[in-house]
């Protein structure tokens, strides 16, 4: 199975989520995302440790600005 992450269009709102989780003793790790969309802007992507759905709910009403949930593509 695929590691699903939460994308953010910047750096700040990607820190910010990476705070309120880590606050929530939800472990989870801010980088450069591995399959940006040029697009929507996509640039870091947000891994999260346990349950993606539940933590994007915590950012979501935390008013936190997010891309949405992606999968992580296997390279071929």
């Amino acid at each position: 199975m695929n590691p699903s992450y939460i994308k953010f269009a910047a750096q700040t709102p990607g820190e910010q989520a990476l705070r309120l989780l880590r606050s929530k003793g939800i472990a989870a790790t801010l980088q450069k995302n591995p399959h940006p969309n040029q697009k929507e802007g996509c640039s870091y992507a947000l891994f999260v440790r346990g349950n993606t759905q539940n933590a994007l709910a915590l950012i979501e009403r935390a008013g936190i600005r997010h891309r949405g949930i992606e999968t992580l593509r296997e390279e071929r």
